[in-house]
């Protein structure tokens, strides 16, 4: 009888922590997809509205010198821009429907000017980059069963 409590037991506390662990890889997994889409959106000049269905607009307002990226300033007179990005997700926690995390994100963006003689003065950075750059993110689940980042906050 004790054996069979204790067997109860040890499935019990397994299919817990799968859960759990399923959990936070769909919380990993949509952070991730959320700052790829954002800086697909600001880096390839795109519509933001897409970016709704990943941040609250109290977490967009909180990264407004993000969203306002530009080359220079020079957005019509750039081509071929190019990026890689990588993102290093620690102290990743559940509690219910609200996940907290820590996001390290590092960018390094280049492009060419379509034409040279535009650019004004020595500024003739075809290049920028920022090196694992802080976010404290919280994200919440909402009533429709979906992820959003309510706070994206840069120490």
């Amino acid at each position: 009888m004790r054996k069979t409590y204790f067997v109860l037991l040890i499935v019990i506390i397994v299919i817990i922590s799968g859960c759990t662990s399923s959990n936070k890889d769909e919380v990993r997994k949509f952070i991730e997809d959320a700052f790829k889409i954002r800086v697909d959106v600001v880096l390839l000049y795109k519509d933001k509205a897409i970016l709704s269905q990943y941040f609250s607009p109290e977490a967009m307002e909180q990264n407004r010198t993000y969203m306002d990226w530009s080359p220079n300033g020079q957005w019509s007179n750039v081509k071929d821009i190019k990026y890689s990005t990588t993102l290093r997700i620690s102290n990743l926690e559940i509690n219910g429907k609200r996940a907290t995390a820590e996001v390290f994100e590092t960018v390094v963006v280049t492009w060419d000017y379509i034409d040279p003689t535009k650019v004004v003065g020595t500024e003739f950075t075809k290049e920028d980059a920022w090196s694992n750059k802080k976010h404290l993110v919280t994200a919440v689940l909402n009533p429709e069963g979906k992820w959003i980042i309510e706070q994206d906050m840069v120490p």
